[in-house]
């Protein structure tokens, strides 16, 4: 199957970061939210133009796309 997405090397460490911290609290936590940020991660490679603008915030060249309220 063909990957829909790259991570930066930056991205990659960052996420890594996050998910080892919260799996000090909650290993479970932590792999729950591995596969749900790499499905959503995975929505966007198949569908890029999701998202919504703030316009207030940077040019409508960035888009906005939260994965939890």
């Amino acid at each position: 199957m063909k990957r829909l997405f790259a991570l930066t090397p930056e991205a990659r460490s960052d996420l890594k970061e996050i998910l080892l911290d919260i799996a000090e609290d909650s290993p479970d936590t932590a792999e729950r939210l591995r596969s749900e940020f790499r499905a959503g991660l995975e929505q966007l490679g198949r569908s890029p133009g999701i998202g919504h603008y703030h316009d207030e915030l940077l040019s409508r060249r960035y888009r906005f796309w939260n994965f939890y309220s």
